[in-house]
This record gives C-alpha cells, structure tokens and sequence, in this order.
C-alpha cells in the first residue's frame, strides 16, 4: 500500500520582552537555576498575575506580520495539568477567544511551486519551567515559568518533512525581522511541536496523529518527522495501530519514544482566569503598530526580483532568513553586480555554511570580501576558478584580504596575449594526434575536444590564463 504523511505544527515562540508575561522577573537566557523566579512565578498564595502589556503589543506585530485577523477582545484561561515544573497547577492560556486569529502563509516548494498554508490560530500563554532528570534525580528550573509565548498552531496542511521545514523557516525569519523574538533556537526561543499522522495515499480520512514536542531545530524537526512516518507506516504494515500520544525525540541519538498518552482538549478542564481582565484592543492601537511593521520577507522578496531582477527562487532563498538578505545587499552595495552576488551567496558560501553547520551571521568570509572577490573577477584580475581558491583562503585566514590573497599566492591572472599563445602553441605542438583528431571530427565533437586543450593549458599557467583569451587562441591555432 502507498501511504501519505499528513503534519501540522505548533510553533513555540518566545517574546522578545523584558520581563515575563504575568510578573516582573527577568527573561535574560542563562542565569543560575531558579535566579529569575519571584513569588508569582511560583505561585505563593495570595500574588496576582499583571499583564505585561509588551507581549500584547508584540503578538499584536506578529498577527500583522502574518496577515492574520486580530482580536480586538479576547482573554486568558487556565489549563489544568499537574506537572512539577508548573507550580500553579494549571497555564494561563487562552483557547476560546485567541489574540490571533486564521492567516494563510505561503511557502515554496522544491519544484519552484508555492503552496498556502493555513493558520489556524496563534495565542498568548505563559511557558512552564524546565526539568532535568540524571541519575534518578529531578531537578526543576523555574527560570522559564511565566515566560511569554505565543504558540502558533496550523491547520494540516503540510505533507511531509520538507515542507514542514520550509514553513517553520518562515516563520523563523518572519519572527526576527519582526523583533518579536530573537530565533535562537538553541536556547530555547523557538521549539516545534509536530503532529504526524499518516493515511493511505488519496484518502480523505485523517489518520491517528501522534505528537513529538519541543524540537530545537530545523534539522532535528526533520529528522524526527521522517522516523515517526517510517515508525507509523512499520506499526500498520505488520497489523497494529498507531496509539494517540506524545513522544519525544533525541537529536543526538536520532530515537524517539512514547512520553504518555495524548490528552483532550476536555482533560485540562479550561476555564476563564478570574484573576486577568480581557484584553480589548481598539482600531486605533492596531493601525499605530501596524505603522511600526519593518519591511516584511514577502515584500522584500518581490522588491529583489524587480530590483536585482532575480528568479523568484533566488530571492525567495535570500530572503527567507533577515540576515542573509542584509548580507546580500552588502554585497551588492560594495560589487555593484547583483547576479554575482546571489550566486555566490547560494552557492559557494552556502555550501561552506552547511558544512560547518555555521549560520551565514557566522560567516568567516565577510560581505566585504566576496564583493571585492567579484570585483577582482570583473576587472580580470582573477578568473572565476581562481576564485574559489581565494574564498577557500580567506574563510581559512579571515583576517586577510581578497588582495592580500591574490599577493601571497600569485594568484593574478595571465592576460598577457603573447604568453598566453606561446602556451598555447606550446600544447598543440606536444599533442599531435589531439590536435589531427580534433581537425577530423565534426563541430558538435570538436566542442567536448577542446577541454583537452584548455586544461592542457590552464595545467601549464597554474590556472591563472585567462578563460576568454585561451579558448579564442585555441580555436584559432587549432584552425588555422
């Protein structure tokens, strides 16, 4: 039987605030175990929630920035769970009536195709602390209880690992550009829930969706969405069922495991919090941050397709991240040639990205440098083989320049015609049989020929002859 996976995701974001949602301690990452956590965070009797009215604001920016509804009266619930790291027995929530309502984002996909993904709705909540478990020990963090988060929660739309991705990276750069969070996802800024479910290839009828919480990752969300499809479609093949539950995923050892089973929505027992008002917003305060919105990923990637005059997957890769696009600018502002730019943004300078696991914020090779790279290609100092030897050198020596590259290593290209014929007359001389076959065969042969020639060539002058000028002298010394 063919199967197909069906997903939806819930996106933990953390608010760029000060303070938490309902008190005044610290958000700041890394401070000591429970150093930023006062009487409300752990509910000492007879405290009372405050609303920090920055979250509002910003979950207001991001509904904006989503292109969602925004609700102008909604309020907090209570969910109920008994969990050691949530001292008060239940979250502050809001299920009824959340501040965002149902949006639609676009992502791309692999085929150069764009699908929408619906929201469903993204809500104002509170996180719980964090617990740790070692040698039979439990240990409780309240440094996280009371922090502001707005879970956003999709529709099912997404079919497998790829897109999943593709849609959490969006949300990733809209989020930043935004300043609504600051995407660190290693501490704990974004974390992914997913719900995987999967069904037999052109069924309407939703399959039994299990849950892997809190991945940190792009990579790790890929991985664990691809074993859960593979585990779920080994359970049905062999005759069992997939069982309603939440599991957790090891990025560092690959393998999940079942966490307990799924709750209803009728199992946290939801109720209005009687200790918060209801928000109410007026049109005036949704248009005053609206006029706060920076340019958006969407706008700034129809502005590089008409400026830069890029393809549309060029400038959908360069500017789903905030960083990559100021980057590219850069570059484009120092060279001078845009399609240079973005093909050694998505090309070389990925691929060296990639395999470090580096974000391009963490380049070793600047904006500065891959400009003047494309400078000194422009002005035939270098060719373009030659290049990439220079990129290699300064993402190992970062503190050198593209010049002082080009000095050290003698790397300035042969544009002398002179030397560059007696090369070449020098190989077609050594090659005879090259050069009688190359004069017998037809046209559409003699093109693949002449990369003999040419690397001959480029062999003798250490690849520094000039691409242009050596093919022309090849044609016309093996033609004449």
């Amino acid at each position: 039987m063919e199967w197909e996976s069906v997903i939806g995701l819930e996106i933990h974001i953390q608010l760029a605030t000060k303070t938490k949602l309902f008190s005044s301690s610290a958000t700041a990452y890394g401070a000591k175990p429970n150093e930023q956590a006062n009487e409300v965070d752990i509910a000492i009797p007879g405290t009372l929630p405050v609303l920090n009215t920055k979250a509002v604001e910003l979950a207001v920016k991001l509904g904006l920035g989503l292109n969602s509804s925004i609700s102008k009266d909604s309020f907090f619930e209570r969910k109920n769970y008994f969990y050691p790291d949530l001292p008060k027995g239940y979250q502050t929530t809001q299920l009824a009536n959340p501040i965002i309502g149902p949006g639609i984002v676009t992502i791309a996909l692999a085929n150069g195709e764009e699908k929408p993904i619906r929201i469903h709705h993204a809500h104002l909540e509170e996180d719980a602390g964090k617990s740790t478990h070692s040698q039979g020990v439990s240990s409780i963090d309240l440094n996280r209880a009371g922090i502001p988060l707005i879970e956003l929660v999709t529709e099912p739309d997404l079919a497998d690992a790829e897109e999943a991705v593709a849609f959490a990276t969006k949300i990733h750069s809209l989020v930043k550009t935004l300043g609504v969070c600051d995407g660190k996802m290693e501490q704990g800024s974004m974390r992914f829930d997913v719900n995987v479910s999967i069904r037999p290839k052109g069924s309407n009828t939703l399959g039994t969706r299990t849950e892997t919480k809190n991945l940190n990752s792009f990579k790790f969300m890929k991985m664990a969405i691809n074993q859960e499809i593979s585990r779920q479609i080994e359970v049905l093949e062999a005759g069992g069922s997939i069982k309603q539950e939440t599991r957790l995923f090891n990025g560092v050892t690959g393998e999940s495991r079942a966490l307990r089973s799924k709750e209803e929505e009728g199992d946290y027992r939801y109720f209005p919090c009687p200790d918060l008002l209801p928000i109410y917003l007026t049109d005036e305060y949704i248009a005053d941050i609206r006029k706060q919105l920076p340019e958006l990923p969407e706008h700034k990637k129809a502005r590089f397709i008409k400026d830069y005059n890029l393809a549309n997957h060029e400038a959908e890769l360069l500017t789903i991240d905030a960083e990559t696009a100021l980057y590219f600018e850069e570059v484009v502002r120092l060279s001078g040639n845009a399609k240079l730019a973005a093909n050694w943004i998505l090309g070389t300078l990925a691929q060296n990205l990639n395999a470090n696991e580096l974000t391009i914020g963490q380049s070793k090779v600047t904006a500065t440098a891959v400009a003047d790279i494309i400078l000194r290609i422009e002005d035939n100092t270098i060719s373009s083989k030659i290049a990439k030897t220079i990129f290699a050198s300064i993402w190992d020596n970062p503190n050198k320049t593209v010049d002082q590259i080009i000095e050290q290593l003698d790397l300035k290209q042969l544009t002398d015609s002179s030397e560059i014929a007696s090369i070449v007359t020098k190989v077609i001389t050594d090659n005879p049989q090259q050069v009688e076959n190359y004069r017998k065969a037809a046209a559409e042969k003699q093109a693949k020929m002449l990369g003999f020639f040419v690397g001959q060539c480029m062999k003798i002058s250490k690849g520094k002859a000039n691409p242009a000028t050596l093919n022309q002298m090849i044609k016309q010394q093996l033609e004449s």
